[in-house]
């Protein structure tokens, strides 16, 4: 969903664009499906955007449950990106290293 928009930092800006779609009165998991199945079929990505055997595995392992409180997207606790598990530590020390600061923008770091 916030893939190409001017201004927006991919996966970040998507925690609050699920938010605006709840608010319009979308359930959480009419607004999950619009960022995922819905737009994978809108963009003609058959791999993606559904969880079954075969498809590209791009995952998020939350605390919460995002299909009746969209805000649990913010709680990330892994990562999958084409089914290998991402070290979200080591990704997190080179945005520090990029950034100088490392903490402008970090979404699911809660402990």
């Amino acid at each position: 969903m916030d893939f190409g928009n001017s201004g927006t930092a991919p996966g970040v800006s998507l925690h609050g664009e699920l938010e605006y779609l709840v608010e319009a009165r979308l359930t959480p998991t009419e607004a999950l499906a619009a960022a995922t199945s819905a737009s994978a079929k809108a963009f003609l990505l058959a791999d993606r955007g559904r969880i079954f055997p075969g498809l590209r595995a791009d995952l998020l392992l939350v605390r919460g449950n995002p299909s009746s409180d969209i805000l649990a997207t913010r709680d990330i606790r892994l990562v999958w990106k084409a089914g290998a598990l991402v070290d979200r530590s080591a990704w997190l020390q080179r945005v520090k290293d990029a950034s100088g600061n490392g903490t402008r923008g970090q979404i699911g770091t809660q402990h």
